[in-house]
């Protein structure tokens, strides 16, 4: 049993941590975060890493802004972007770990879940 968590339990919380899940969860702004980690860069570069249009990719990079995931500013012809805080990224790590197990990690998970299954 995991001990001292503090998980939301009123309504108003349990809606932005919604929110901000959904704004990450699409594989294209997933993909961007990831690329970003904790660099700034600019949307050029973005581009050419997600590997779509400039109009999908400026959609998905306001998505992530208006969510508060990701911050933008404008040097010149620039627009630069990175993510708001970097705390964000070991949850997206864990994510990652937790369902993109190999198959080592896989069979333990299948171990502890037996192990959990039997204490209940």
């Amino acid at each position: 049993m995991i001990q001292d968590l503090n998980l939301p339990s009123k309504m108003e919380e349990i809606q932005q941590i919604a929110a901000a899940m959904h704004a990450i969860s699409h594989p294209t702004r997933l993909k961007i975060l990831c690329f970003l980690g904790d660099h700034e860069k600019i949307v050029n570069e973005i581009l050419e890493h997600a590997g779509s249009t400039q109009s999908n990719i400026s959609q998905h990079i306001e998505v992530l802004r208006k969510s508060g995931i990701l911050r933008s500013r404008r040097i010149h012809n620039r627009v630069y972007c990175s993510v708001v805080t970097a705390d964000l990224l070991p949850i997206i790590n864990n994510i990652q770990e937790l369902f993109c197990a190999t198959n080592q990690q896989q069979t333990h998970l299948n171990h502890l879940e037996k192990r959990l299954k039997a204490s209940h």
